[in-house]
């Protein structure tokens, strides 16, 4: 495939927030949380989004060679997950902001042997394929790192071919985050069954982080190595996007993950109005109860009390996976 610039680039995005900023702090951020990431996710949560991808699987299945790009491969859980069904004339094309997570991902998946190609792309400021030259974009939990995901997913209009598919899956789902019902019953449950969950949201609102932080961190030696660990990477990410120019702000571990890294959580999305031309192929929503530990997710009486959540919410899940198709 002849790789060129797309033309959008990143400085045209916004005029309010620099995405040149974001960009560069979420290649940064990962390039150092590299070797902890999948830990950071969790062996649940990536055994339930791998069931969740393997319902794809009746897509990649053509007659014709597939070109499939995985934006935001991070670790390489895409194509670790699917490339299992593809053919040894289909090419699987993974990118990444964070050279370090491409190495990263390119020696696990070198490793498996797939049948199809491989080939890994650094995305710089701008996506760098040609117009219609992909039949498949993946995206997982890729599109809340984007300051301006509209004219993102614009520019995926651009390089997808005619009835070709986009799937995005685990991004916030925003009738969750507008749904005052749901969000009690979750703020009731992580008050009993996770309170120190919900004391430190309190105290983020109350403005009293830094000292509750410090507390925990006199009580646990744990506690103190991960406020270190984060502190490390929090100054390296400062000092570099200092010297950079690119901001005269200082900011914290916590700044870093909420303002720059995972900036569009807040917010969420409308899955069926990401592109509202395209076809919903495949919808989903899940994960009712939100953001709860996996290890009160999994007790019986959550597990059933979900599932029944999801039939009365069945659009309102705190996640959402969905399979949109290109228009001719």
């Amino acid at each position: 495939m002849k790789i060129k610039k797309l033309g959008r680039t990143v400085e045209r995005i916004t005029e309010e927030v620099n995405p040149l900023l974001i960009l560069r702090a979420n290649e940064l951020f990962h390039d150092l949380v590299k070797e902890d990431y999948d830990e950071e996710v969790g062996e649940g949560i990536v055994l339930k989004e791998k069931n969740r991808w393997l319902k794809s699987k009746k897509y990649f299945n053509s007659k014709k060679p597939l070109t499939i790009l995985d934006i935001g491969t991070g670790t390489g859980f895409v194509p670790l997950t699917i490339a299992e069904f593809l053919k040894e004339k289909d090419t699987f094309i993974c990118s990444d902001v964070s050279q370090e997570m491409l190495n990263l991902s390119k020696k696990k998946i070198i490793e498996k042997k797939f049948k199809c190609k491989f080939k890994f792309v650094k995305i710089e400021k701008e996506l760098p394929f040609d117009k219609e030259c992909i039949d498949i974009i993946t995206m997982d939990s890729v599109l809340h790192h984007i300051i301006n995901p509209s004219d993102f997913l614009s520019s995926l209009k651009y390089i997808l071919k005619k009835r070709g598919y986009l799937m995005v899956c685990h991004e916030p789902n925003a009738p969750w985050i507008n749904n005052s019902v749901l969000k009690l019953r979750y703020s009731i449950l992580s008050l009993i069954l996770d309170p120190k969950h919900s004391i430190k949201d309190l105290s983020k609102k109350l403005g009293l982080d830094k000292i509750l932080e410090l507390l925990f961190s006199l009580i646990s030696k744990n506690r103190r190595e991960i406020i270190k660990k984060r502190k490390k990477i929090a100054l390296e990410i400062n000092n570099t996007l200092l010297i950079e120019g690119l901001t005269s702000k200082k900011y914290s571990y916590e700044d870093i993950i909420s303002e720059l890294i995972d900036n569009q959580v807040s917010k969420g999305f409308y899955p069926k109005k990401l592109i509202p031309d395209y076809e919903v192929i495949y919808f989903e929503t899940y994960d009712h109860i939100h953001s709860l530990p996996e290890m009160y997710l999994n007790l019986k009486f959550i597990k059933k009390y979900s599932e029944n959540l999801k039939k009365r919410y069945p659009d309102d899940g705190g996640l959402f996976f969905i399979i949109l198709k290109k228009p001719l």
